[in-house]
């Protein structure tokens, strides 16, 4: 009875310890927000040197107003530059910006309303005019992203604000932030002038050949009586790009270079080159155009006729070429001893004739070495078999009489001389065989 009450006792303790838990972990993951700061930036992308503006709105979702605040703005110091800080309501101050670190920056903001007109009202919300301007340090290689974050916030509404006359705090864990991002675009390559133009008097002097961002060469010409000119260049890309000049110390009669390197946000350069021509003095510019117009037509025609007689003196010597051909054909065939202009021809005819002439004599010489081998080894054959047939007929005789001097293997030879029945003269030999032993 004991133990099952000190089972009771332990699973109500259990029980106890779980109901005092289980309402804080429900009120953690299911806050209700009294305040939201949310930071708002004019621009999604941004490149260098250019302003980026960031503002906030606060929505409040208490039934008290916001009469004072303070929270801190942090952002990439490594990558973006804190310039300035102002607001048109004149409840807003910001500190200086500071490293905190880590590549850090950290502005510090305090609101003060100085009415109840200038507070965040209750259950609404409320952008206000308070501005910060940051601009990117330096280009970066690839797109990146920068953030900004309100942190450390506090709020609190003052007690006259209040019907109860009691000051209200605002719960720093039911304030909410979100971020705001801008993203800082890769560096640019482009390095070309959009527009060139030179000047005399503020008025365009043309150019040649016309302009043109991917064209980097060109020419203007000017009078004697006009000794000073000035230039005007438009970047492709003014926000990234910039340029450099090299000009000559005076105009003088002549040629004169200008020239305009180009340097793209990564270090990409392009350069310009005009060459100001000024005439000589009591020289035109439409006399000069007119006589260099006239040199290239007459250099043209000129050119053209040269085209022309070349043409012509290879069509007569094309027309001609057949009958000296044939003279020359004609003497060598009357003449038996070979030209001199015709070596190579004389060669390679008697090479094709020796190379004719070879191949004849090399089958015939073939065949005849064919035959010689066979012939060889024909009578190598049949000096081989009669080696053989008479190395044959030496041991069967030498056989046939060894045996026949035992008379006890008169039977074996006769058996062993069985193949002598192939022989016409076999009964002829036995008989004699016979006849021989009866004389002993």
């Amino acid at each position: 009875m004991r133990r099952i009450i000190k089972k009771l006792i332990a699973l109500a303790a259990v029980l106890c310890l779980c109901t005092a838990f289980l309402p804080a972990s429900f009120s953690a993951s299911s806050v209700t927000y009294e305040l939201t700061y949310e930071v708002l930036t004019d621009v999604t992308s941004a490149r260098k040197g250019k302003e980026i503006v960031v503002s906030f709105k606060v929505t409040n979702h208490s039934a008290y107003v916001v009469s004072n605040a303070e929270f801190t703005l942090r952002y990439n110091n490594t990558l973006l530059q804190y310039k300035t800080a102002a607001s048109t309501t004149g409840t807003y101050s910001a500190s200086a910006a500071k490293n905190a670190g880590n590549s850090v920056g950290e502005i510090d903001v305090t609101f003060a309303a100085n009415s109840l007109q200038t507070c965040y009202s209750a259950n609404g919300s409320t952008t206000h005019d308070v501005q910060f301007v940051f601009t990117p340090i330096k280009a970066q290689a690839t797109d990146t992203k920068v953030e900004f974050e309100i942190v450390k916030t506090t709020a609190s509404c003052k007690k006259e604000y209040v019907s109860n006359n009691t000051k209200y705090d605002f719960d720093s864990a039911k304030i909410e932030s979100k971020k705001a991002s801008v993203t800082i675009p890769a560096a640019s390559s482009d390095s070309t002038l959009k527009s060139m133009d030179f000047l005399v008097n503020n008025a365009v002097v043309p150019m040649t050949p016309s302009f043109s961002p991917t064209t980097t060469d060109y020419t203007v010409i000017i009078p004697y009586d006009n000794p000073g000119i000035s230039y005007r260049l438009t970047l492709s890309d003014p926000i990234g790009a910039s340029y450099s000049q090299t000009l000559p110390k005076s105009l003088a009669v002549g040629d004169n270079k200008f020239s305009f390197t180009v340097t793209a946000e990564n270090g990409t350069q392009k350069t310009y080159t005009c060459t100001v021509r000024r005439l000589p003095l009591g020289t035109t510019v439409s006399s000069y155009l007119t006589t260099l117009s006239s040199n290239a037509s007459s250099d043209t025609s000129s050119n053209s006729s040269s085209s022309e007689e070349s043409s012509n003196t290879s069509s007569q010597a094309s027309s001609e070429e057949p009958d000296e051909s044939s003279e020359a054909s004609s003497e060598e065939e009357s003449s038996p001893v070979p030209s001199q202009d015709s070596p190579a021809e004389s060669d390679s005819e008697g090479g094709e004739q020796s190379t004719a002439g070879i191949f004849p004599v090399v089958e015939v010489n073939l065949g005849v070495m064919f035959g010689i081998v066979l012939g060889a080894i024909a009578l190598c054959a049949g000096a081989f078999s009669a080696g053989y047939m008479t190395h044959k007929s030496v041991l069967k005789d030498k056989r046939k009489y060894s045996k026949y001097s035992d008379d006890d293997d008169y039977e074996e030879v006769y058996e062993d001389n069985a193949v002598y029945d192939e022989d016409d003269d076999y009964e002829d030999d036995y008989e004699d065989d016979e006849y021989e032993d009866e004389e002993e």
